[in-house]
């Protein structure tokens, strides 16, 4: 026959109440995974989400003249570029409220603009991008289209980046060819 002491037990006793303590005080050490508060009442911060990147030359247009700009376009305008430098014609740019940007050259006089639109998946289109009148005459005309984030649009010696665009805002990289 056995016979149990108490002091036995009593020490067994204590060292499960020690470990199931030590377990309970490690548990409400920890944060919550769904933000709610922890053992110590505090609510966990979440790290923020990085800014929007900024425009390196902000909305300042003007910056385009030289060929190189990267700007915040956040309403129609004309990218000011220096069309007999590039070779380019006039080019408008608007951002729209769907992600896009819409472009239209327009071209007059004795010239013409090579326009090329290439996605961010590689795929290119070319477009005619203006007249060119050989009879010495001048020539209006104008090449229309859209854009977004990524897409790259060389225009005879001009390259634009479609940088981002959301919400009626679109940042665009123009450098030289």
């Amino acid at each position: 026959m056995t016979s149990r002491s108490s002091s036995g037990l009593t020490v067994r006793a204590g060292c499960l109440l020690l470990g199931v303590a030590v377990l309970i005080i490690l548990a409400g050490c920890g944060t919550s995974k769904d933000g709610s508060e922890t053992a110590d009442g505090k609510v966990p911060s979440t790290p923020a989400s990085p800014p929007p990147r900024a425009a390196a030359d902000g909305t300042d247009l003007n910056a385009c003249e030289d060929g190189s700009c990267e700007v915040e376009v956040t309403g129609p305008a004309t990218l000011p570029v220096d069309s007999k430098k590039f070779k380019t014609g006039t080019l408008e740019v608007e951002p729209g409220q769907d992600d896009t940007v819409s472009f239209t050259m327009k071209q007059s006089g004795n010239s013409s603009t090579s326009v090329q639109v290439c996605s961010p998946d590689g795929g290119c289109t070319n477009l005619g991008g203006g007249g060119y009148s050989s009879g010495g005459g001048d020539v209006e005309s104008s090449s229309a289209w859209t854009a977004g984030a990524g897409t790259r649009i060389t225009a005879n010696g001009i390259v634009i980046t479609v940088v981002s665009v959301a919400d009626g805002s679109a940042i665009l990289r123009v450098t030289p060819r």
